[in-house]
């Protein structure tokens, strides 16, 4: 499976998050690959899919601080991240 359908997959289950719609999140298919989260034009950080499981990075960081191995893990540490904020 590629990693665009990991992707997409990861943006179709966020997406159905009342939470974050309600505060104004937005998940993009990065250019150079991966789910940008963006705020009100603000980026707030993006997961690639390496071809064996979802990395996380925030913006302002050069590395992953966070892996998950399925959709499922990478949308509850989504949550757990952006409902703070």
């Amino acid at each position: 499976m590629s990693a665009d359908i990991y992707c997409k997959s990861l943006i179709e289950r966020l997406a159905r998050h009342e939470l974050l719609w309600l505060r104004g999140y937005q998940f993009l298919l990065a250019p150079k690959g991966g789910v940008l989260i963006e705020r009100r034009g603000h980026a707030r950080g993006i997961w690639k899919h390496d071809g064996e499981r979802f990395n996380w990075t925030p913006m302002g960081y050069t590395e992953p601080t966070h892996f998950a191995d399925d959709v499922a893990a990478a949308v509850r540490y989504t949550l757990v991240v952006l409902s703070a904020g």
